[in-house]
C-alpha cells in the first residue's frame, strides 16, 4: 500500500497497519545534534528503524508515506501547559477559542459581585484583590484571591467536561503537540482524562503534576505515582507555589518593584512548608515541580532543593517552574543540583515591553536569562503556559530563537540570551522527555522509542526566522496513528 503525505485522513489505523514505512523526507530524531535520516519503519506504535530508505526491504503488507521531502520532528511537547484550565474556561466563561481580555473581564467583574467583593474585602494570605484609586475593586484577582469566586461557579457535567478536553486536546494535535505537562491538576480532571482513555478518546500524552490538598492527600495514601493507558496519563508529580505572577506584581523579588517601591511581591506558602511537602512526595517516588517567578523566589526554591537534597539517598527529580527572574549567583545552582528549569519562551516576548519597568536594568540581566542557564550546564523543559499564552509550540520555538516579537519591530532585548534552533527544538522534545525521566521513551525518534511525530510545511532549522512561528503540522502521529493533518502548506 503507497500513501502521499496529502491525504492522511486515509492512512490506516495502528491496528489495521502493522507496519508503517515513512520515507523521502529529513527526519530529524534528535538523537544526537545535526541527527538526520530519510526514512523510519514504525511497527506496533515504536519507531523499529531509522536510516536510509536503500537499507529497507518493505514488506508486501507494509504501509508507505511518502513525506514529499517534509521535514518531521518528534512531537513536540509543551513542558508547562494548563489543558484542563482551558477546557473549564472556555465552559464557565463561554469563551469562544479567540475570547478577548475584555471579555474576560467582564465577566470576572461580574462574578466578583456576585461573590460580594467590595471596598471593604480584604486580601487573602497568598493573594491580593486589587483596587483602584478610589479603593473599589477593579475585578482583577491576584493569585490566591482567584478562590474567592472559585466556589460560585457550577461544575459542569461530566459529558460537558470531556467534550470540552476533548476539543482542547484536537486543537493542539492540530498544532504539533502531542503531549504536556501539566501542573496542578485536580481529582476532576485526572478522572475526565481516565474516562477518556476509557472510551479510547485520548491520541495524548499527559503527564500530570498534582495541584491542592485534596489531589495529593489521596495519592499520599496511594503511595506512589500512577500511570493509565500504556503512558497516556502518568500522574507522576506534585506542583507547589512559592509565589505569584510578574505582571500582577505577585512575583516574590528580593528588592522592591521599580514601579511599586512599596511591593517586593507575595510568598505564597512558607518555604519550611515547601521543603516538608518536597520530602513528603520524593519520599514516595513523585517528581516536585515548585512554581517560582522572582529572584527571591526562585532563591527559596533551590534553597529547599538543596536541602533535600543533602539528605542523600535515591535522587528526586526536581524543577522550577517558570524561573524567569534569576540572580546571577542562582544560575549555576540548577546544573549543580541536577534541578530543571521549566521555562515558557513565550512570556519573554509578551512581557518585554513592560518588564523593565518592574525590574530595572540591573535586574533585567537575570530575566528569561535562557542562554545564562544552558552555559551553566543545565537544559531547559520548553513550554507556554497556555492558556496564558498561544498553545502553538511553534511561537515558544521563534521566541526563543528570535527573543523578539512576531509582529512589529524587533526591540533588541537582550538577543544575547537566544536559543539555537537546535536547542529550541531540543526543550520541545527530548529535553522535555529527559525532565520527567522518559528520555528512553520518548522525545527522540531512535528505534525503541514511541512513534509520535510531526511534518511541517517548512524546514524549522533552516526556513528564515520570521516564518518559524507560522509553521504548521501537515500531519500528527500519536503511537503510529494519524491524529491530525491538513492539506501541505508552503
Amino acid at each position: 500500500m503507497f500513501l502521499t503525505l496529502s491525504a492522511p485522513s486515509s492512512t490506516p489505523t495502528r491496528a489495521e497497519q502493522g507496519s508503517v514505512l515513512l520515507t523521502n523526507g529529513r527526519i530529524h530524531t534528535m538523537a544526537a545534534a545535526g541527527s538526520v535520516v530519510d526514512s523510519l519503519v514504525i511497527r506496533g506504535g515504536r519507531v523499529a528503524f531509522a536510516g536510509r530508505r536503500g537499507d529497507i526491504n518493505p514488506g508486501p503488507n507494509e504501509t508507505t508515506l511518502d513525506l514529499g521531502g517534509r521535514t518531521v520532528l518528534p512531537g513536540l511537547v509543551d513542558g508547562h501547559g494548563h489543558l484542563m484550565l482551558l477546557a473549564r474556561a472556555r465552559l464557565e466563561l463561554n469563551l469562544a477559542p479567540s475570547g478577548s481580555e475584555e471579555e474576560i473581564a467582564v465577566m470576572v467583574c461580574a462574578a466578583a459581585a456576585r461573590a460580594d467583593i467590595t471596598r471593604h474585602t480584604t486580601d487573602p494570605q497568598g493573594g491580593r484583590v486589587e483596587k483602584d484609586d478610589r479603593g473599589e475593586p477593579t475585578g482583577l484577582l491576584i493569585d490566591l484571591a482567584q478562590d474567592l469566586i472559585r466556589s460560585l461557579i457550577p461544575p459542569p457535567s461530566n459529558e460537558r467536561f470531556d467534550e470540552a478536553v476533548e476539543a482542547v486536546i484536537a486543537e493542539c494535535l492540530a498544532k504539533g503537540l502531542t503531549g504536556v505537562h501539566e501542573p496542578g491538576l485536580d481529582l476532576a480532571a485526572v478522572a475526565s482524562y481516565t474516562r477518556l482513555i476509557g472510551r479510547g478518546r485520548l491520541p495524548f500524552r499527559v503527564f500530570a503534576a498534582l495541584g491542592g490538598k485534596k489531589a495529593w492527600g489521596q495519592y499520599r495514601e496511594r503511595g506512589a505515582p500512577e500511570s493509565i493507558g500504556d503512558g497516556h496519563l502518568t500522574v507522576g508529580a506534585v506542583k507547589l507555589w512559592l509565589d505569584g505572577a510578574l505582571g500582577s506584581r505577585g512575583a516574590a523579588l528580593h528588592a522592591p518593584y521599580c514601579d511599586d517601591p512599596a511591593n517586593t511581591g507575595l510568598v505564597l506558602v512558607p518555604p519550611e512548608d515547601v521543603e516538608r511537602l518536597t520530602r513528603e512526595a520524593t519520599g514516595r517516588g513523585f517528581h516536585v515541580w515548585v512554581h517560582a517567578i522572582g529572584d527571591r523566589a526562585n532563591a527559596l526554591a533551590l534553597d529547599t532543593f538543596e536541602k533535600v537534597l543533602a539528605a542523600g539517598g535515591p535522587r528526586p527529580r526536581l524543577r522550577v517552574e517558570h524561573a524567569q527572574i534569576l540572580a546571577p549567583a542562582d544560575i549555576p545552582r540548577f546544573a549543580r543540583f541536577g534541578v530543571v528549569p521549566s521555562m515558557q519562551p513565550t512570556h519573554c516576548t509578551s512581557d518585554m515591553r513592560w518588564a523593565g519597568d518592574r525590574l530595572g536594568p540591573e535586574r533585567l540581566e537575570g530575566a528569561y536569562a535562557w542562554r545564562s542557564v544552558l552555559d551553566s550546564g543545565a537544559y531547559i523543559a520548553g513550554g507556554s503556559d497556555f492558556p496564558v499564552e498561544d498553545a502553538n509550540p511553534f511561537h515558544g520555538i521563534h521566541a526563543a530563537v528570535t527573543r523578539r516579537p512576531r509582529e512589529g519591530d524587533d526591540p533588541g532585548w537582550q538577543p544575547s540570551q537566544r536559543m539555537t534552533r537546535e536547542e529550541a527544538v531540543r526543550s520541545f522534545t527530548i529535553w522535555n522527555a529527559r525532565s520527567i525521566g522518559r528520555e528512553t521513551d520518548q522525545g527522540s525518534l531512535e528505534p525503541g522509542r514511541r512513534a509520535d511525530l510531526i511534518a511541517l510545511s517548512n524546514d524549522v532549522f533552516t526556513c528564515v526566522e520570521e516564518k518559524i512561528a507560522r509553521i504548521t503540522p501537515t500531519l500528527t502521529m500519536v503511537d503510529g496513528e494519524v491524529v491530525a493533518g491538513a492539506q501541505a502548506a508552503g
